[in-house]
């Protein structure tokens, strides 16, 4: 934490380096997250913190859910595909798929889509129709994104 010091807490480059700081404990400093999780929650909303806390208590294995029915369940999933991405992209694929699990605590129709459109962004096009199809299956939902890709892919 102590390379972020320079910069004001204020700012929102801070703020957005937050999420890097833990992505970057989950992966190599797990046991030490706590100062992060107070830094997140210092400085940005409280739904924000509350994604990062699922995330992690879903890494650690508890049960616990912090999302309630009042919070904005359409940015939370934005923000947690946000980070799935992040992580997805250090090829930490054990990690990704023990965070994956937070999207259980999501109440959106639009989940499996959003996973969809991640897996195919990252080239993994056989897992994106998967979770397309799953999505229209369990959900009957789907959009002219999910649509075009399964076009281009199948």
């Amino acid at each position: 934490m102590k390379i972020f010091s320079a910069l004001p807490e204020s700012s929102g480059l801070y703020q957005e380096s937050l999420r890097y700081v833990f992505i970057y404990n989950i992966i190599h400093e797990p046991n030490d997250i706590s100062d992060t999780l107070a830094k997140i929650q210092q400085n940005t909303q409280a739904w924000k913190y509350k994604v990062y806390l699922q995330l992690y208590n879903v890494f650690i294995g508890k049960d616990e859910i912090v999302f309630s029915d009042e919070d904005n369940h359409e940015k939370i999933l934005e923000l947690v595909m946000n980070i799935l991405g992040e992580v997805m992209k250090t090829h930490e694929f054990e990690i990704f798929e023990t965070l994956l699990n937070a999207l259980n605590c999501i109440e959106s129709n639009q989940v499996l889509l959003a996973l969809g459109k991640l897996y195919y962004h990252n080239g993994f096009k056989p897992m994106a129709v998967k979770e397309i199809l799953k999505s229209v299956k369990e959900f009957n939902t789907i959009d002219a994104r999910s649509v075009e890709i399964l076009y281009k892919t199948m």
